[in-house]
């Protein structure tokens, strides 16, 4: 799964994870203002962005969502993805990921 969000300069983005099987979540940003074919960013391509900042990689484990179902990262960049993957050994039954971000 992907999620992609205009990121303010100097964001922050909090929140938490809660699956059934293990996942890897990843957020990385890009500053990029155009695309390889020099049209500006719009929804449509949005995912053609280099993400070359990675600002977290996280494991979460189901047996320990105290320890490892909430993150805490700052977005230097004007574009942020959020990539999950399941890591487990069966499709998820249960996946919520709660994102809140505050300018400073």
């Amino acid at each position: 799964m992907r999620g992609y969000q205009d990121a303010q300069n100097f964001t922050r983005f909090y929140g938490t994870i809660a699956s059934d099987q293990p996942l890897e979540v990843t957020f990385s940003f890009s500053n990029e203002e155009t695309a390889s074919d020099g049209k500006f960013v719009t929804d449509e391509n949005i995912q053609t962005l280099n993400y070359d900042g990675e600002a977290l990689r996280q494991l979460y484990d189901p047996a320990k969502q105290g320890a490892t179902g909430k993150y805490f990262v700052m977005i230097y960049g004007r574009w942020m993805r959020v990539e999950i993957k399941n890591t487990g050994t069966k499709p998820t039954q249960m996946l919520r990921v709660f994102v809140r971000g505050s300018v400073f």
